[in-house]
């Protein structure tokens, strides 16, 4: 586990803008004075304003002059935030993803999984070859790539990309997809890429501390079970039971 900062803190700004699936994600930037973070660990947050606060994870995006950005769905109980709320913040939490200057990167996702990928591409600066959709990338955030030197490749069925020479030529594959595109990517029966293939596991996240067991999922080698909010988000596609825990990107976003 990762040195870990319990601490109140504020919203300082927030931008609410339309995602690629027609509904409205919030931009904000949260205080935070640590910068030890890497690509891909999250933090949770609590409101103070209501009498009950329960707390959600929120994926931290970059780090600000102040703090970091973090994106929140319209779906999440944190959607209501307004600059200037209170938060009891803690984390960061999570492995995260340690970027390495010699290797080559492809990325796969629909249009709300390239908002849980956006902290890996906004680290690759340029070590991405690709980023490769299953949807069309609607909505404000398409301008972050359309001025990017990362290829993004649109509307392609999994059974194309897995097949794309680069992909497959690629040293670790970033994944955000949901369960029925892993179903059909699965039925491939491609472990090539599977061992490769560090996927998004947008389970239920409780405590982020590994104590509530909400999350756990099992593994093909540990059916014990492991907690996703201290090894994950993103695990190796090769590890996990697909057919005894089936929950992808539902409940992160």
């Amino acid at each position: 586990m990762s040195k870990m900062t319990i601490k109140d803190c504020n919203v300082l700004v927030i931008e609410r803008r339309m995602g690629a699936d027609g509904r409205v994600w919030a931009e904000a930037e949260i205080q935070w004075e640590r910068s030890d973070f890497i690509s891909g660990q999250y933090i949770m947050a609590a409101e103070k304003k209501h009498d009950v606060n329960w707390p959600s994870p929120l994926m931290i995006q970059k780090k600000t002059d102040n703090g970091f950005l973090v994106l929140i769905h319209e779906n999440s109980p944190l959607a209501d935030l307004e600059m200037g709320d209170g938060l009891t913040v803690w984390g960061p939490c999570g492995r995260g993803l340690d970027i390495e200057e010699n290797k080559s990167y492809a990325a796969i996702c629909d249009g709300k999984g390239v908002l849980l990928l956006m902290p890996f591409l906004n680290a690759l600066k340029g070590k991405c070859i690709g980023i490769y959709m299953t949807s069309h990338c609607e909505g404000s955030w398409k301008s972050q790539w359309e001025n990017s030197s990362i290829p993004v490749f649109e509307a392609m069925t999994i059974e194309k990309i897995v097949q794309q020479e680069r992909v497959r030529k690629a040293e670790l594959i970033l994944a955000a997809v949901p369960l029925e595109t892993v179903s059909v990517w699965k039925k491939q029966q491609d472990s090539f890429l599977e061992k490769k293939t560090k996927i998004f596991t947008g389970v239920k996240i409780g405590c982020g501390l590994g104590a509530c067991r909400g999350c756990y999922i099992h593994t093909q080698d540990n059916p014990q079970g492991i907690a996703v909010c201290q090894e994950g988000p993103y695990l190796s596609m090769d590890t996990i039971d697909y057919f005894r825990d089936q929950n992808f990107l539902a409940h992160f976003v």
